[in-house]
This record gives C-alpha cells, structure tokens and sequence, in this order.
C-alpha cells in the first residue's frame, strides 16, 4: 500500500481487524504493519449488551396511552405546571405543525393563536408532565391556508 507523508513524516497505513469479536479482551488484537505496534480492542460483545440495557430502560419510560396523531391534526395537550408548591393542569390546545425524533426523546410541536399572536410550544410526547393528549377530528389541510399570520 502507498505511504503518505503530511509535514514530511511518514503516516502509516490503517488498520485492518484480524481477530474474532468473541474472544476475551488478552487474546484480541490488532493486525497491523510491522512497524505499528499491535493494541488490545474492547469486544463488540461488551458495548452491544451495553446498547441491550439502555434499551431496556428507554421502552420501559415509553408512554403506553399516546394517541396516534400527524402534523395537521388539532390537538389538546394537558399538562403539569409546577408553581412554588402548588400544582395544577393547565390546556394548551392548537395545530399540531411538527413531529420529531423518536422513542424516549419524541417530541411534537402545537401552534395557536392567541389575541392575535402566534404560540408555538415544543412537548415531550413521554414526559411524565404531560397529563394526557386529546385529538380532534382533523380536516385537511387546506383549511390552514386560509388563516392569516402576522
């Protein structure tokens, strides 16, 4: 393989994995040139049952009782608002114009027009401080077009 040079040192070839990822972390190795010397490699196997775990946890805090909804529907957001010590469910209720992300971190954005002044509002779809989501019969979009924004 060609060998080249940035600031006149030599920069070595890659490395090519040689070895079987179900060997224990002594045997497994790097084949490398002869002038690179070969370095233990941490087994795939570790970070995959890893990644298991983590997975675990994240479908264990998914919402069971979300309604399917899209983009263009109306919906109505209840959720938990913390003042002081007091707590109370305050409603926020407006076109659903975006959903993103997936699994734990899903979030989806509600707009409404409030004395004449848009109000976006971004909601984590699984949070524990949204109470319930409510949607309603949704017509098609065409009837956006004819709502006026300043």
């Amino acid at each position: 393989s060609p060998q080249f040079a940035v600031s006149g040192v030599p920069v070595p070839p890659r490395r090519r994995w040689d070895g079987d990822f179900t060997a224990s972390r002594a045997q497994v190795t790097l084949a490398v040139s002869p002038e690179m010397p070969a370095r233990p490699v941490r087994p795939v196997s570790w970070e995959a049952t890893m990644a298991d775990v983590i997975q675990q946890i994240e479908q264990e805090q998914l919402r069971d009782d979300a309604p399917d909804f899209a983009p263009g529907d109306t919906v109505r957001v209840n959720y938990l608002v913390r003042e002081g010590n007091k707590e109370r469910i305050q409603a926020f209720e407006g076109v659903c114009i975006a959903r993103k992300n997936g699994g734990v971190s899903e979030t989806f954005t509600v707009r409404k027009i409030s004395s004449g002044i848009g109000v976006e509002r971004i909601f984590p779809l699984h949070a524990p401080t949204v109470q319930g989501i409510e949607v309603a019969p949704s017509a098609k979009m065409l009837t956006l077009r004819e709502r006026q924004s300043n």
